[in-house]
């Protein structure tokens, strides 16, 4: 008599040539690792329907399908075969990922899946858990002395440095990942202030790469400027230009914050105790970095009062009732070119102003609706183009109103 066939995954193909039996074992070993190590019930698996299990059964049943990741959501497991189609997931990630990966292009069974699968968790930073990976497990093992006997001074000097190179430059990605300037400090062994680091050209010259790693750093969040947004094809508007000076002002401040910390000012001790060149030279930009700051500050402190005018004027629906935004908007840029100790320069005040224009222009482009314009009434069309020629033309008024008394 014949029996019913044994169950397997659903999904359009077997898992690679596992049938019957063999294909609920295969199955149970994907089970057991994923509820072991994202720490779920069975039942959150189990439940999974046919299209939530598909990149596991592609993963098992296609050669060339070489990985498959697993998170757990809010309440349901999410499986994927590739870091680009699970990459909103991923970044929205709170618990650690778990992956596995094959050895071998090969389809899976319940005999090799064991010899031909690795698997393991990673963090929802994997630029976060590669930095500390690299700082507190790579470099310590590859500058231990013991391991090093084996090596010339300068094979162990040159791993060294390119080992504090990479985990510099894996900590300068992290920040930009999260829109900071992170400045990579060395290792504590290099900071001893005690004369024996100044005598280790070696360890010298590392804290010197870092100082110059850091100039540079530095220096090009100095010299970001607001107009640089208008030279794109965006036309950017006023409340463009408050958050560059919002995030500027915060950069700096982490800057700041960072080169006031006891780990930086040793590596500044020992460049001073061993006549760096480079120390006198870093100390002058500190003191830039502290000028940009309070500059940033201040220009914050003073447009946070524009910003609300800025948002009536973006989120306004009635293009004829912007001339009653006009007054409040020049009234107090007149007080900020009059108070602020930064933002009181034609350059300045040029390029807010090309801001706020590209606001009144794109509402009045709104208003009048070149592609609807042609198919009106003439009437109507007249009317449209008429207000948008007051509007603008009042703003122009305003404008020349409050330059005649900003000279008084």
């Amino acid at each position: 008599p014949g029996s019913a066939p044994a169950p397997s995954l659903p999904g359009p193909a077997p898992m690679g040539d596992a049938a019957g039996g063999d294909a609920n074992v295969l199955l149970q070993w994907f089970e057991d690792r994923i509820v072991s190590l994202l720490k779920v019930k069975g039942e959150v698996f189990r439940k999974l329907g046919e299209d939530d299990k598909r990149p596991l059964n592609d993963f098992a049943s296609i050669a060339d399908v070489p990985t498959l990741f697993v998170l757990m959501g809010a309440k349901d497991l999410s499986l994927f075969n590739g870091v680009k189609d699970g990459a909103a997931l991923i970044a929205g990630a709170k618990k650690k990922v778990l992956y596995f990966r094959k050895r071998n292009p090969v389809k899976l069974t319940s005999v090799n899946v064991q010899s031909e699968v690795l698997w393991g968790d990673m963090s929802p930073s994997p630029l976060l858990h590669i930095f500390h990976t690299g700082q507190d497990v790579f470099t310590p093992v590859l500058t231990n002395p013991r391991n090093q006997e084996f090596m010339s001074e300068i094979v162990s000097s040159q791993l060294s440095e390119a080992m504090h190179k990479t985990v510099s430059q894996v900590y300068v990605a992290l920040g930009q990942s999260m829109g900071k300037t992170l400045l990579a400090v060395p290792p504590g062994e290099m900071l001893r202030s005690d004369g024996s680091s100044g005598k280790d050209k070696d360890r010298v010259h590392v804290l010197e790469t870092s100082v110059v790693t850091w100039t540079a750093q530095i220096k090009n969040v100095l010299k970001t400027q607001p107009e640089a947004a208008l030279s794109g094809a965006d036309n950017p508007g006023p409340l463009v230009g408050i958050s560059f000076w919002e995030e500027k002002a915060g950069n700096l401040s982490s800057i700041r914050e960072q080169l006031s910390s006891d780990r930086i000012k040793k590596v500044l001790r020992v460049l001073d105790l061993t006549k760096s060149p480079y120390h006198a030279a870093f100390i002058t930009l500190i003191r830039e970095v502290d000028l940009s700051s309070a500059e940033a500050r201040d220009n914050v402190k003073y447009l946070r009062t524009l910003k609300a005018q800025f948002e009536k004027l973006t989120g306004l629906d009635d293009f004829s009732q912007m001339p009653t935004l006009y007054h409040p908007i020049m009234h107090l840029l007149l007080l900020v070119w009059k108070n602020s100790k930064y933002y009181n320069t034609p350059a300045a005040l040029a390029v807010l102003m090309r801001e706020l224009c590209n606001d009144i222009i794109m509402k009045a482009h709104e208003s009048i609706s070149p592609a609807e314009l042609l198919n009106s009434e003439a009437a109507e069309a007249h009317e449209r183009l008429v207000t948008a020629l007051k509007v603008c033309g009042f703003f122009k008024k305003v404008y020349f109103d409050y330059k005649l008394r900003a000279t008084k």
